[in-house]
């Protein structure tokens, strides 16, 4: 059985071949970035619902009219946003 494309290259892996992973480097940065994230919000001021709030305000733009209320408190994000 052939397994090239169109261009002729031929894509079937080699044994014992791995993906390409990320440098160490890369890794520890993201690893570092997501605990000073996670270490924010969970140090921050407010209950649950406030800390939402913030983390919603940074990526969604919280247009009153567009976002799902429940018990009267309107979601940290809109409608828009959520799907």
């Amino acid at each position: 059985m052939d397994t090239r494309t169109e261009s002729g290259a031929n894509h079937t892996p080699l044994p014992g071949a791995r993906e390409p992973s990320w440098p160490r480097s890369q890794q520890l940065l993201v690893l570092i970035s997501l605990l000073v994230i996670v270490g924010i919000i969970a140090l921050a001021p407010g209950n649950l619902l406030d800390r939402a709030d913030r983390v919603g305000y940074a990526v969604c733009h919280q247009i009153l009219d567009r976002r799902y209320v429940i018990g009267g408190r309107p979601l940290p994000l809109c409608a828009r946003c959520s799907g």
